[in-house]
């Protein structure tokens, strides 16, 4: 199962980071190239403090039903610590 999306571009090391730091952690995600997709920049941009940047990597995760951009460690830990919470949860009788 698939708990996290990333949407990512080429070359960006926060994007290779956020893969790797989820990877350590054994967290399932997905990765997303933005490319030049118009319809996906366009939503991206609209997410950016300023409306002008790219912000990267654009996080989207499936437990907290949150979206958090760029890449910060403590909020991964956060998605990491929620998605394993869930995940014993389901397992509890």
């Amino acid at each position: 199962m698939v708990y996290v999306r990333l949407y990512v571009n080429k070359g960006c090391q926060n994007c290779e980071r956020t893969m790797e730091f989820l990877k350590e952690k054994k967290i399932s995600f997905e990765a997303i190239e933005i490319g030049f997709d118009p319809i996906l920049l366009s939503g991206i941009r609209a997410s950016s403090t300023n409306g002008a940047g790219l912000p990267y990597p654009v996080i989207v995760s499936f437990i907290t039903q949150d979206v958090r951009v760029g890449y910060d460690e403590s909020q991964l830990q956060q998605i990491v610590d929620a998605v394993r919470s869930s995940i014993s949860s389901n397992f509890v009788s």
